[in-house]
């Protein structure tokens, strides 16, 4: 009984050390259709672990991109960058093909090379000449315009 009791304790406490560390609020919003979240300390952590996924792949994305510009003098196409991700890293090749990384196809260096699929309306990651870095919407749009 008495180790019941201490079991019970010590995951009351964990699970008070965890919401206290990472801040757990109470979900924004009640989901209204089953493919909606509702939030809590699960989305929290899948919505960082993703953060640092697409963080990690676009300073890959840019490392190959630079990479490719110095030898040709200028950023490859959007179609080589895919074949050649495809065979380097697995993991980018899946965030191009969902679409969750966007190439602009841009060929110069100046400009937005890649973008995470929300940055234009909400914000996100980016790649360009300086490398990748997260940018606000309406940053995001005043450096896309030409």
């Amino acid at each position: 009984m008495a180790c019941m009791k201490r079991r019970e304790v010590a995951r009351t406490w964990a699970a008070s050390l965890i919401v206290g560390v990472l801040g757990c609020d109470p979900p924004k919003l009640k989901p209204t259709e089953p493919t909606q979240r509702a939030g809590g300390l699960v989305s929290q952590i899948k919505d960082k672990t993703q953060q640092i996924v697409t963080a990690a792949e676009m300073k890959d994305l840019h490392l190959f991109m630079d990479a490719a510009s110095a030898v040709e003098g200028r950023l490859p196409t959007a179609e080589i960058v895919r074949q050649s991700v495809m065979k380097e890293n697995p993991q980018l090749a899946r965030l191009l093909q969902d679409g969750h990384i966007v190439l602009t196809g841009i060929r110069q260096r100046e400009g937005i090379w890649a973008y995470e699929k929300d940055a234009p309306e909400k914000g996100g990651w980016i790649v360009d000449q300086s490398g990748p870095r997260q940018v606000s919407a309406d940053e995001f749009r005043r450096l896309l315009r030409p």
